[in-house]
């Protein structure tokens, strides 16, 4: 709860100057400015390693292929809050969390469908944990830009 106040109090930047009234014969105070900004960084930069860790074992164990969880859960398992959590996918990764899930997810589904070209899409839906093909077919062709019938033709 310390460092979500410290963040909110490092971004209210427009706050302090107008907390500081400017008289002609008074010395303006200086501000901690960059001691906050220094500080912020070095606890988001220690953060953003944790998180990214916890990310890279959280995809070698394949979890993004689990089904009906929820992004609370999935934010808890990896030990972070739900700003840190956010922030992270918007200004690290440059995207959201269920687009990057959802790609894993396709990425892993053309995976199996090159080992194993008898795989049903109904079969392929449920391993990579989007549980109804219509939901399997839509977000392959989101994220392919095809098909999951034509692909499998291409293989």
């Amino acid at each position: 709860m310390v460092c979500k106040f410290y963040n909110y109090i490092a971004d209210m930047k427009f706050l302090i100057p107008a907390l500081v009234i400017k008289t002609e014969n008074a010395e303006v105070p200086q501000t901690a400015e960059p001691e906050l900004t220094e500080e912020k960084e070095k606890l988001f930069r220690k953060d953003e390693r944790q998180l990214k860790a916890a990310l890279e074992q959280w995809v070698e164990g394949k979890k993004y292929c689990q089904s009906d969880v929820s992004v609370d859960d999935i934010v808890k398992d990896l030990g972070t809050d739900n700003y840190s959590f956010r922030y992270y996918f918007r200004e690290v990764m440059k995207t959201d969390f269920r687009t990057w899930r959802a790609e894993l997810r396709i990425a892993e589904a053309k995976k199996l469908m090159k080992e194993n070209p008898a795989i049903t899409l109904g079969q392929l839906a449920s391993l990579t944990g989007l549980n109804h093909r219509a939901n399997f077919h839509r977000q392959f062709q989101k994220v392919t830009g095809e098909t999951p019938s034509d692909y499998k033709k291409r293989l």
